[in-house]
């Protein structure tokens, strides 16, 4: 009788380190860095949020990003209303996050306003950076599509680029509530998550209206 060999355990990787004060602060300076921050780096950025980790300095960094990076897009939709963009995810956000604060409370998850703050500015960050990466491709449409009332329009083009770059910064907060052990006690009902992830949904379709967007 052969007994079978058994190796020892394979050890255990070691959590993901958090953004260092000296990391975030290069990122206030370079926003460009939020590439890092919140899209390759995400099991650090769960790190900073689970451990409460210069989550103000976080904050501002992404609320600056998900202004910045939605402006280009902006500029090339509408000249002279720049900013809308920025206003549809940042706007929505700030409509929206009250509301993310009760259901948090109603859940009983024992996260602070800052950690909620950070987790809903995923959202508006990711969004606002997918949007710098699909404003030259929207330009370049805009420039070589006659606007002939066609099937197709670089209009209608746009919409599905927005309407992509918000279910991106979902998905991401998806990414970050639902495949990170870490911010397991967040997800403790995931379908009251998603429904508050409708509404914004919904809100943010709104303020496009509003803003005439759509």
């Amino acid at each position: 009788m052969t007994e079978s060999i058994v190796g020892p355990p394979e050890p255990l990787s070691p959590p993901p380190n958090p953004f260092s004060r000296k990391e975030l602060n290069k990122t206030l300076a370079m926003p460009l860095r939020l590439l890092e921050v919140v899209l390759a780096e995400r099991g650090r950025l769960v790190a900073n949020i689970t451990g409460r980790r210069d989550l103000a300095r976080l904050a501002l960094a992404m609320l600056l990003g998900s202004v910045l990076f939605a402006l280009p897009y902006g500029a090339v939709l509408s000249p002279s209303s720049f900013w809308d963009i920025a206003t549809l995810f940042v706007g929505s956000m700030v409509i929206c996050f009250p509301s993310l604060l009760v259901f948090s409370a109603y859940l009983g998850v024992a996260i602070s306003l800052t950690q909620n703050l950070v987790l809903a500015l995923i959202i508006t960050t990711a969004s606002a950076l997918f949007c710098f990466g699909f404003f030259p491709i929207l330009w370049f449409l805009r420039s070589t599509m006659a606007d002939d009332g066609g099937i197709v329009t670089a209009e209608h083009i746009s919409i599905g680029l927005l309407t992509v770059s918000l279910i991106a910064g979902i998905c991401q907060l998806n990414r970050c509530l639902f495949v990170d052990k870490a911010l397991r006690e967040v997800r403790s009902n995931p379908l009251l998550l998603l429904f508050w992830q409708g509404l914004l949904i919904f809100i943010t379709y709104r303020m496009a209206t509003v803003l005439e967007i759509l």
